[in-house]
């Protein structure tokens, strides 16, 4: 009975590998959140479980430490006996009812019932089986010691099962370097992985009284004969030339690893010894154990060089490596893989176009710093996903060189590869001492190595000013740099702390760019010194004097003391009150940026020596959705990007943080004062902090010109936006609320719209009305009176009068702005375009701009479809011209002829989107409808008659049958059947009016007689009639099919203008489906 029951369960494991897909796809190691908890000695067995989907983790982690529960073993059991990953047929055994305590309702039913029913597992006593209990390591070595074909003899059994177990799985491989001490106890999931991965590799055996165990003559490996399991030779597994080896599935059993092959997993060896640091030859050969000398194959930065390194045990000078150059000794090479800095040059999001496909992937472009005075430019880019980095911060970088001993990053970008290691860390501070021909720099009197690859320094031996020092990752200065820094705020406020038996401090509150507060102790202040006799009350004018130190004051400005503020050149002090209501005049003063000096104290920099840091404009224009910011004469001050960040001061010193231009408020014209800053000077700002303006009316109606098809998703707002539209007469940026509202003015590529904003925002398709000729759209801007129309592609100017081309109206376009196509204002230089204008209606129309671009339709057409259909009928279409003509249509198709004809007219709306009117004429012969074209110039009025046609009698069907003609295959002619219309005989003459004609030439008689055979794979009955040309008549009739299932067979002669008629049915009696063959010369 035991034997009896494991045949089954082979039997229906053989089934079940049989009609279910053995390779799952891989997970990703990767992706699990707590890899690095695995413990290294099972790090290799989860991984590559994981790649073969044997081995599950939940919501993206392992959970490496936590027990495996008995239901769950069986699980695993399941998978690797029968490789039904998935558990699509185990089902099959959840009504086993092999234990009292698995109920058929349960998730582990079917897995704990096929596991017992092959022994594979037994239970807890009582007929239960304990399927929430957690699994031992004794438990677990005897589930799989029986999986490979142990316990046949039932040896692991009474009270030595333990020892037997442990001493079996030892054998076999499956404890490797498993502690057998542990074994008593409830495993890790990482330790039932280990144990899993042992066995699946371990060899099959069967069991025979006189030969006792012996390999399995059936199988080699669950592994193999499961999954086909196999591993690669030593190769490189990265860039940089670090040694591992793939576990993949060997699909074609030819021990190579090939395309299309399913990599499981990619293990990377582990590095015999590690340094950071230049070490000397001696200490390496003394840690790897090199007696006397030894020579490796080296990779510098991604170049292999054979034999390039060799280590001499009795080298006490000569070093290998570097100070920041990571050097990974390994049994057959060393691997050399440099830092480098690189500065982020810019910054660009995913594009997707109008269907929502990726456009252009994220992109980021950095300047490494490759070499004193050198730098190369890579690109690198990230699919749909965004880069978080900023124009301006400095990263660490490891990159493929040029060759093996030069640190020049490769040029071509072909051959770029650059990997980012992560963000530099720096500090603020200046040079205390001076080092001659040492690799280390002093900062506030804390000495610091420098990298090998230290190639940006503009500190020099300049001991005076602050710079930012820069990191690596292993704590080694890689550059210095002016002080271009990320951290920029505005300070909230401000009040002097009083301490016991000192004068105390200056206290801040400051708002970084994000909207986030935090507290400091200040040093000195950039300011405006005063020129007003109260300070509290003066305005910003320009930086002054710079560092203004911070210091008390009792405020008692009434009574002729110390007033509270900037005072004078004369001092260069800020003087801060105790009180906060006293020291109004900090409030949003000013942003600055924010450096922490090496005592812990701030100071606030707005301007330093003769270089200004942070940027000051006044009565400036800041438009929603622009991309400059421009000052009274329409001048741009900086430039701005959906990442420049932006903090508006609001009422009762409250702040809101903005990223890019798109959601901020409208201010009227000429209203804003504010401060920038323009890190990397490139004229595109930053950080924007908006002091003061006048808030205007953002809702309302624009005009609107798409000038490209595409569109950015906002991920972390939800909504859309266009890129490169012009709103109002400027280049802008314009936020939709979703997909619908982008694809729609994706679609308007060249045209010019009136569009709603509601809080900033389009909201809706509603919201887009495409301006046409039909009539002015009221708009908000330039001013309240404005309107917008379509005039046209064949407009005239003349004397800077524009008339349109479908009404004798004129507009004034003298000093009017051009948007869209840079064409002159004439006549010809305008043909051919669509031309709209934007003006104030009046005596003269005076326009304000003019937008050119893609000239609308004319066409008024009409689809019509029967029934309401949502397919247009081909060749049914009809269209109209300029003029309004009518326009007589037939219908044609299997319709009764009582059935209801639906002409529905589509015009061109709001951006190609078809507008229908509908009018259902039910049984009416005949209708009218009206459509207006695109451009809301022309309409035409079609007339429609309906009549019905007799609907076909045959049709043509697949059949499949085969023929040969004596030893020659011949081609299959069309196969007709009868329609609901027709009859059989109309199937005979469709046939024979379109038989397949074969030459006789092409087929060799045997002997005096042709033989023509059919046969059909799928069954049905035949037969085959040939007639002479003047048998044609004759040939017109239907057949009886043969009694033969999937042949038939015809001999005789053939002569030219013979026909031969085949038909065939799906049982006896008359044939239903006919072909022809005609017989020429």
């Amino acid at each position: 009975m035991r034997n009896l029951k494991k045949i089954l369960a082979l039997v229906l494991a053989l089934m079940m590998v049989l009609s279910v897909m053995v390779f799952a796809s891989a997970a990703n190691y990767d992706d699990y959140s707590d890899k690095d908890q695995v413990s290294p000695e099972y790090a290799e067995a989860v991984e590559v479980l994981t790649g073969m989907d044997i081995f599950w983790g939940s919501e993206n982690s392992f959970y490496p430490k936590s027990n495996v529960t008995r239901a769950e073993v069986a699980t695993l059991l399941y998978r690797i006996m029968t490789g039904d990953i998935t558990g699509s047929q185990v089902g099959i055994y959840k009504d086993y009812g092999m234990f009292d305590d698995v109920l058929e309702t349960n998730w582990f039913a079917g897995y704990v019932n096929y596991a017992a029913n092959g022994e594979l597992v037994v239970g807890v006593g009582d007929n239960k089986y304990n399927p929430k209990g957690n699994v031992t390591g004794y438990e677990w070595i005897t589930m799989l010691l029986r999986a490979i074909g142990y316990d046949a003899n039932g040896e692991i059994s009474g009270s030595t099962w333990k020892i037997t177990a442990a001493s079996q799985a030892k054998e076999s491989g499956i404890l490797g370097s498993f502690n057998e001490a542990t074994l008593n106890s409830a495993l890790t999931r990482e330790q039932v992985a280990y144990l899993l991965f042992n066995a699946i590799q371990a060899r099959k055996v069967n069991y025979t009284n006189a030969f006792g165990y012996r390999p399995s003559s059936l199988g080699y490996t669950i592994a193999w004969d499961m999954f086909r399991l196999a591993k690669t030779g030593t190769i490189s597994v990265d860039a940089w030339g670090r040694p591992g080896y793939y576990w993949y599935a060997d699909v074609d059993a030819d021990a190579a690893k090939e395309a299309g092959e399913a990599t499981y997993a990619t293990i990377e060896e582990a590095p015999v010894k590690t340094y950071n640091t230049a070490v000397t030859e001696c200490d390496v050969a003394s840690a790897v154990d090199i007696k006397t000398s030894k020579t490796y194959d080296a990779w510098y930065n991604g170049n292999q060089v054979i034999d390039g390194e060799t280590i001499v045990a009795t080298a006490t000078t000569v070093k290998i490596g570097g100070q920041g150059m990571l050097t990974e000794v390994y049994k057959d090479r060393i691997v050399f893989i440099d830092t480098f800095l690189a500065s982020v040059k810019s910054v660009a999001n995913a594009k997707f176009d109008a269907a929502g496909h990726l456009a252009s992937p994220a992109t980021l472009v950095l300047t490494v710093y490759d070499g004193a005075g050198a730098t190369t430019d890579v690109r690198l880019t990230n699919g749909a996903t965004n880069y978080t980095y900023s124009v301006g911060q400095y990263l660490l970088v490891n990159a493929e060189t040029e060759g093996a001993y030069t640190t020049n990053i490769e040029t071509s970008a072909a051959y770029q590869y650059v990997e980012i290691v992560g963000v530099a860390t720096s500090i603020v501070g200046s040079q205390s001492k001076i080092w001659w021909n040492e690799e280390k720099h002093t900062i506030g009197g804390t000495d610091y190595n420098d990298a090998i690859r230290f190639y940006l320094d503009q500190a020099g031996i300049d001991q005076t000013a602050n710079h930012s020092w820069l990191f690596d990752q292993y704590g080694n200065l890689i550059g210095a740099v002016d002080i271009i820094s990320t951290n920029y705020a505005v300070l909230k406020n401000i009040q002097w702390i009083p301490v016991t038996g000192s004068t105390g401090y200056a206290q801040a509150t400051l708002v970084d760019l994000s909207g986030n507060e935090s507290t400091v102790k200040v040093r000195s202040i950039d300011g405006d010194a005063a020129t007003t006799a109260d300070m509290v009350n003066d305005v910003f004018g320009a930086w002054d004097a710079d560092n203004f130190a911070a210091s008390y004051t009792d405020n008692a400005a009434v009574t002729g003391g110390t007033r509270v503020g900037f005072s004078d050149n004369t001092d260069d002090t800020a003087y801060v009150s105790n009180e906060l209501l006293n020291n109004v005049c900090y409030q949003g003063y000013a942003m600055y940026r924010v450096d922490t000096n090496l005592d812990g104290y701030v100071s606030l920099q707005g301007f330093e020596g003769a270089t200004t840091i942070v940027n000051y404009a006044d009565n400036v224009n800041v438009v929603k959705n622009a991309s400059a910011i421009r000052d009274a004469g329409n001048n741009v001050v900086v430039h701005v990007s959906d990442n420049t960040q932006f903090l508006v001061k609001g009422v009762g010193n409250t702040y809101t943080s903005y990223t890019g231009t798109a959601n901020i408020p409208t201010f009227t014209n000429n209203s804003v004062e504010l401060f920038y800053v323009d890190v990397n000077r490139d004229n595109i700002a930053e950080y924007v902090y908006i002091k003061d303006g006048t808030l205007a009316n953002t809702d309302g109606m624009h005009v609107l010109y798409v000038t490209e098809s595409s569109y950015s998703k906002m991920t972390t707002a939800g909504t859309y936006v266009m890129e490169n539209v012009i709103l109002d007469g400027q280049n802008a940026k314009v936020t939709v609320a979703n997909v619908n509202v982008a694809n729609l003015l994706a679609a308007g590529k060249g045209k010019t719209f009136a569009v709603d904003f509601t809080n900033g925002v389009i909201a809706n398709t509603a919201d887009v009305t495409l301006s046409t000729a039909a009539n002015a759209i009221g708009v908000v801007a330039p001013s309240a009176a404005s309107r917008v129309i379509y005039l046209g592609d064949d407009v005239t100017v003349s004397n800077n009068t524009m008339v349109s081309e479908y009404a004798n109206v004129s507009y004034r376009v003298d000093g009017a702005v051009v948007c869209g196509q840079n064409v002159a204002l004439t006549t010809d230089a305008l043909d051919g375009y669509g031309v709209w204008v934007v003006y104030t209606a009046g005596v003269y129309n005076t326009v304000s701009h003019v937008y050119v671009g893609t000239a609308l339709n004319e066409v008024a057409a009409a689809n019509v479809y029967l029934n309401g259909a949502g397919t247009a009928l081909t060749g049914y279409t009809v269209g109209g011209t300029a003029r309004a003509l009518t326009y007589a249509l037939t219908v044609t198709g299997p319709t009764a002829d009582n059935a209801n004809l639906t002409a529905t007219a589509l015009f061109r709306g709001t951006l190609g989107t078809w507008a229908n009117q509908n009018d259902t004429y039910g049984n009416a012969t005949t209708g009218s409808i009206t459509v207006t074209s695109e451009s809301g110039s022309h309409t035409a009025t079609y007339n429609i008659t309906r009549q019905a046609s007799a609907p076909a009698k045959t049709q043509a069907v697949t059949s499949n049958w085969s023929y040969t003609f004596n030893s020659a295959i011949v081609d299959e002619p069309t196969c007709y059947q009868k329609t609901a219309a027709g009859t059989d005989l109309d199937a005979v003459k469709a046939a024979l009016a379109n038989a397949k004609t074969v030459s006789l030439a092409d087929i060799t008689p045997d002997g005096s007689s042709y033989t023509i055979k059919l046969t059909n794979a799928s069954g049905g009955y035949y037969t085959i009639a040939v007639y002479t040309p003047d048998q044609y008549a004759d040939a017109q009739k239907t057949l009886t099919a043969g009694t033969t299932p999937g042949e038939a067979t015809w001999t005789g002669t053939l002569g030219e203008g013979y026909y031969i008629v085949v038909g065939g049915a799906t049982g006896s009696g008359t044939c239903t489906y006919y072909e022809a063959f005609h017989i020429v010369p």
